[in-house]
């Protein structure tokens, strides 16, 4: 049997969503198939960061951001390896995007500051009531169809054009064509074995997290037309993670933007706390075991946002995952570190800070890249919390163009067939700046929307 729609959509996370609901309100009917039993995809595990850039919500802090500084933000970010037309096509859209969320009943509520932001720009949100106002949005137009437990399995290619995808519905297959075209947002490869084993072998060193869907899918089809890829050399996990993580648990921090430090297991520091967390991830991999333990006192403790995954630091004190110390000494006996040496290690980055207003050490001058004030770790209790790499999101793979096209190894188009969301590369590069993973499946999916659909109204 065959269906027939408009547009054919993969994977219902925040790209595919939003995808589905921009083409429903241009006139398109739509088929979204979802590989697993819900909505949801990697961004239901998300601290759901959106980076936006001259919002009402930044307005109102007094944050004269805008997309200029967006921009050059980005390039930065990348370390100038970011697709300039791919950068500058989010930029261009993303003030629109936050708009059309805003009106659609989605709630952002604080902003925060992060590496590679001149202004605080990482704007939260729940993801999954984000994401069910989307699909909800789009149910009420009659023009989605929406198959859970549908995988997308092949293209249906027809005189060089991708007409449809060949799906598995249990163990039923089915060909779906789109007359308009498919869009893939299918996810990384965070789960596809293959993937990991060939790309990204480090990431066996740490945990993995994520949406067990993620396996490669809609890389494979793309790569069976012949499609080019990008960032894969810069894969990479994140240090932010709890060595004891349920392989859907979110147990990320990042109390060093916040001021923290990290000593490894002979309690000295072994990074630029500032930096992002997609850079220092290559020093903590040479550090013993490959862990490290971000320490807190009282006043960076007292930073923490209720409700921020990455920086609720109550709620990971309540569930024992972040333990508090009533002295140094104590500290280093529950970690099995060295008292005197641990001792050594703050004092000389405190004495650092009184005398030089700096880090000597490695540099450190704010608590996150170009800002917030660092001060000294000696306001008792102190607060520890072990920190590995996880490996949550692959932020590489298929090279798309700024209207999402799949572009294959020629640098030519593949005509009928769009990518969007983690399973495109060439956005973020060498570096990440938060809230750009969730902010690019939402205006990539948006954009590509406007491509596919802008004429059938």
């Amino acid at each position: 049997m065959t269906m027939q729609c408009d547009l054919l959509i993969a994977g219902a996370g925040a790209a595919g969503l939003a995808a589905a609901a921009r083409a429903v309100e241009l006139g398109a009917n739509v088929v979204l198939i979802e590989k697993t039993a819900a909505i949801g995809g990697a961004t239901q595990y998300s601290a759901s960061f959106v980076t936006f850039a001259g919002t009402e919500h930044q307005e109102r802090l007094g944050y004269p951001d805008n997309g200029d500084i967006l921009y050059d933000d980005l390039v930065r970010s990348s370390n100038g390896t970011g697709d300039p037309e791919l950068l500058r096509a989010y930029v261009e859209n993303q003030l629109d995007v936050y708009h059309w969320l805003v009106k659609k009943g989605v709630v952002f509520k604080d902003v925060v500051h992060f590496p590679y932001q001149t202004w605080p720009r990482a704007h939260h949100t729940e993801p999954m009531p984000m994401l069910e106002t989307l699909l909800r949005d789009a149910q009420a137009s009659g023009k989605l169809k929406v198959l859970f437990d549908c995988a997308a399995t092949r293209p249906l290619v027809e005189n060089g054009r991708v007409v449809g995808l060949e799906v598995l519905s249990g163990d039923q297959k089915q060909d779906i064509r789109a007359t308009k075209g498919v869009v893939l947002a299918t996810g990384g490869f965070g789960w596809g074995e293959d993937f990991v084993s060939t790309f990204v072998p480090n990431a066996l060193k740490g945990v993995r997290f994520g949406h067990r869907g993620n396996t490669g899918d809609g890389l494979r089809i793309c790569m069976s037309l012949g499609a080019d890829m990008r960032d894969m050399g810069f894969v990479k996990g994140t240090f932010a993670s709890h060595p004891v993580v349920g392989p859907e648990r979110h147990e990320m921090v990042h109390a060093y933007y916040d001021g923290a430090i990290v000593v490894n297991k002979l309690a000295r520091r072994f990074m630029d706390e500032s930096l992002s967390y997609k850079l220092n991830l290559d020093y903590a991999l040479l550090q013993p075991d490959h862990i490290g333990y971000q320490i807190l006192d009282a006043k960076v403790f007292a930073k923490g946002l209720p409700g921020v995954s990455t920086n609720d630091y109550e709620d990971y004190h309540r569930r024992g995952k972040m333990t508090r110390h009533e002295t140094l000494e104590e500290l280093a006996s529950a970690y099995d570190l060295d008292p005197v040496e641990l001792r050594r290690t703050i004092e000389t980055y405190n004495s650092d800070l009184a005398e030089f207003g700096y880090d000597r050490s490695w540099g450190r001058a704010h608590a996150v890249t170009g800002s917030g004030e660092v001060t000294p770790i000696d306001t008792a209790p102190y607060y520890v919390f072990p920190t590995v790499q996880v490996f949550a999101s692959t932020f590489a793979g298929i090279r798309i163009d700024s209207k999402t096209r799949v572009v294959n190894v020629y640098g030519e188009p593949v005509q009928g067939l769009y990518a969007v969301g983690e399973m495109t590369g060439g956005f973020h590069g060498h570096g990440y700046m938060t809230g750009t993973s969730v902010g690019k499946s939402l205006v990539f999916g948006y954009i590509a929307a406007e491509t596919l659909a802008g004429d059938i109204s």
